[in-house]
């Protein structure tokens, strides 16, 4: 009976939070908008590598998290009171933040699907498809949970794919400085700081410890990024 009650509860939980219609007037309105741009700038040959198809629909996707973010951070910096005061700005989800959560997880199935058929040359294991299946599934626990607002109030994390995809969509865009500062100034400093903060004030101790699984994976990007960056610097020496 215990088993059945457990279960019933899980299956009314997960009922409630995808049965609002923000979640599926969102799915919807997420796929035509992904599915037309993906298709519609390779048709015209906006987008012509690879690489190119890969990242054009980071670009309207990782901007619109990261200013949603910065907004959210706005109100939630200028309240007033005490750290512990202002935890309650993040314990209830709004409308918006469930539709852009339901955005970003479209997007990252959507990239799994496409990228499998149009590039995947570009669908590393560990960086592709490990992190988006595993990020697809936390965010739906999110939405089920209603923490759409602390995955909103987390996106300034978003800010290092926006520029990674501007500069893979045109040379002239990239700039591996600004990457750098925007990578240790979201994912590895404010990173830590939410860790710390939701660790102290937060009532349910788990989002913490779900949000810190993330932490090694930003850390290997970084070695990656540094590795990268010694491995130009040698090839400049070589050059000159």
């Amino acid at each position: 009976m215990a088993t059945d009650k457990l279960i019933l509860s899980i299956h009314d939980s997960y009922h409630s939070a995808f049965s609002q219609p923000v979640v599926y007037i969102s799915l919807f309105a997420s796929l035509v908008f992904l599915l037309t741009l993906f298709f519609t700038t390779k048709y015209y040959g906006i987008v012509k590598t690879t690489r190119q198809q890969c990242y054009i629909m980071t670009v309207p996707v990782s901007s619109t998290m990261t200013l949603a973010s910065a907004y959210f951070l706005y109100g939630f910096f200028t309240q007033n009171g005490t750290w512990q005061d202002k935890i309650q700005y993040v314990l209830y989800e709004r409308w918006w933040t469930v539709a852009l959560t339901v955005l970003f997880t479209t997007y990252l199935v959507t990239d799994l699907v496409l990228g499998a058929i149009f590039y995947p040359d570009k669908m590393d294991i560990l960086t592709a498809w490990i992190h988006h299946i595993l990020y697809s599934i936390a965010l739906i626990w999110v939405i089920k949970m209603k923490y759409t607002q602390l995955f909103i109030f987390a996106c300034i994390m978003e800010a290092p794919s926006f520029m990674l995809a501007l500069g893979s969509l045109n040379k002239d865009w990239r700039s591996d400085r600004i990457f750098a500062a925007l990578f240790i100034s979201t994912r590895l400093v404010f990173h830590g700081w939410l860790e710390w903060y939701f660790a102290l004030y937060h009532p349910n101790k788990e989002v913490w410890k779900i949000m810190v699984t993330a932490l090694p994976v930003h850390l290997f990007w970084f070695y990656k990024f540094i590795l990268q960056q010694i491995r130009l610097a040698k090839l400049k020496v070589k050059a000159a």
